[in-house]
């Protein structure tokens, strides 16, 4: 599988604290289109890492949060959306009323996300086509799916260090800095190795690497998480 994970300068740091050229902005889907024109861009040369190696009609689209919104809007694209073979949609809700694209999809969610509910992720896994799997990690915040508690964790964490440097945070960003972040919650790194192992597992299985699916219902394979999975097969 070959990954590419661009930045999107429009919702970056920068941009959210005030930074940033507003005429350099844009769309979060332009920005996905962008970077699977690179890549094939980088297929399509005679020598290098990437020559031959990419197949731009089998495309699986993965999102957290906002990026969940961007994934769907990716598949659901009249251009590129015949190439996306499934989502997965991580602690993010369908954020459109609409339909959502009738291809496999994964929601997963943590159960204490009080930045995107679990509710909300939910109704969008019941309103997707069939077929589709679902997983929600017990105590998990929003950032579980992430590595934003890690940064600078012996220092008291992402806004401690705002703070030493006098950059001010605005309110609206500090749950989203912090949510998932605290003690009594389950540890986002004890959650990454079920996102990982579950991710993949769903991805070999929709492409027919693994057939039939390995992996998908080993949720007591991880012994210290509680984990609820749900799927509706084909």
């Amino acid at each position: 599988m070959v990954v590419a994970a661009p930045d999107h300068p429009s919702r970056g740091l920068l941009s959210v604290m005030g930074g940033g050229d507003p005429d350099d902005a844009t769309l979060s889907v332009t920005d996905l289109a962008n970077a699977l024109a690179l890549v094939e861009d980088e297929s399509a040369k005679p020598a290098g890492p990437l020559t031959g190696r990419v197949d731009g009609e089998h495309i699986a689209a993965i999102g957290h949060s906002a990026g969940g919104a961007t994934i769907l809007a990716l598949a659901s694209d009249p251009e590129i959306g015949s190439r996306v073979d499934t989502y997965v949609s991580l602690a993010s809700g369908a954020m459109t009323e609409g339909e959502l694209p009738a291809i496999p999809s994964l929601f997963m969610l943590g159960t204490d996300d009080d930045v995107v509910v679990p509710a909300t992720t939910v109704d969008a896994y019941e309103r997707a086509p069939d077929p589709k799997r679902f997983y929600s990690f017990e105590g998990a915040g929003h950032l579980a799916f992430s590595d934003i508690c890690m940064i600078g964790e012996d220092q008291g964490g992402v806004l401690a260090l705002a703070d030493a440097f006098g950059i001010e945070v605005p309110e609206s960003l500090e749950r989203l800095a912090s949510d998932g972040c605290s003690p009594d919650e389950t540890p986002p790194p004890d959650v990454w190795p079920a996102i990982n192992h579950f991710t993949t597992a769903h991805l070999r299985a929709v492409w027919g690497i693994d057939n039939p699916p390995i992996g998908l219902a080993d949720t007591g394979a991880f012994d210290d998480l509680s984990i609820e999975e749900q799927h509706v097969p084909q």
